[in-house]
């Protein structure tokens, strides 16, 4: 993808560095590489697979509405399914789905992607506690999408939070409604108590 740059110390020369920092401008993230799981590794090596969690806060109650894998394409040194990767369940028990979804809208049950249930994301239960005693912090956010990572020694890295989550991967790839029991909340609070509080302060600017 554009305007990503990969490489170790001693890979790129002072003025390189430079160069790519001037180019960027004021706006960029400097992140530090890190070896994942080795359990992970064996899905992909040639990238760091990313854990995408949506979490719900809904007054008082926490929930997690789903968990997902994002694998890069074999040759791609990041994750995005633009380029061939692919998104696969992450159950509660932690095992994974046996079959991943596409960015083209297909299932794959061969190959790359396929995994028995046999197999399990490890560090499941950190990485859901680290949400757990995040999320309430924040709690004007009420749903948020978190991207983990689990490192060689299994603990759970935090890569970034998203305050406005796209749904469509964790619903797709989980294949139901996302929010479950809570829907009927979330469709109320958005479309009768924010929208009539928007339209409110609308008559007030007005």
């Amino acid at each position: 993808r554009s305007g990503i740059f990969v490489f170790s110390p001693g890979e790129r020369t002072d003025a390189e560095i430079r160069g790519i920092f001037r180019e960027a401008g004021s706006s960029f993230i400097v992140q530090e590489q890190i070896r994942q799981h080795p359990l992970i590794e064996q899905i992909n090596p040639a990238s760091v697979s990313t854990i995408r969690v949506l979490s719900l806060l809904l007054e008082d109650n926490f929930f997690i509405e789903s968990a997902v894998l994002r694998v890069s394409s074999p040759d791609k040194p990041y994750v995005t399914v633009h380029d061939g990767g692919f998104y696969i369940e992450i159950r509660e028990d932690g095992r994974l789905h046996p079959k991943a979804f596409e960015n083209t809208g297909a299932w794959v049950d061969h190959g790359r992607g396929c995994y028995d249930d046999s197999f399990a994301m490890p560090s499941m239960h950190s990485i859901f506690d680290e949400v757990r005693r995040i999320h309430p912090r924040i709690a004007h956010f009420k749903c948020i999408g978190w991207d983990f990572a689990v490192d060689d020694h299994g603990d759970p890295v935090l890569i970034e939070f998203n305050a406005f989550p796209g749904l469509d991967c964790s619903q797709l790839t989980c294949c139901r409604p996302i929010f479950g029991d809570q829907t009927d909340w979330i469709l109320e609070d958005f479309f009768l108590h924010r929208t009539w509080a928007q339209n409110h302060r609308q008559d007030i600017l007005i």
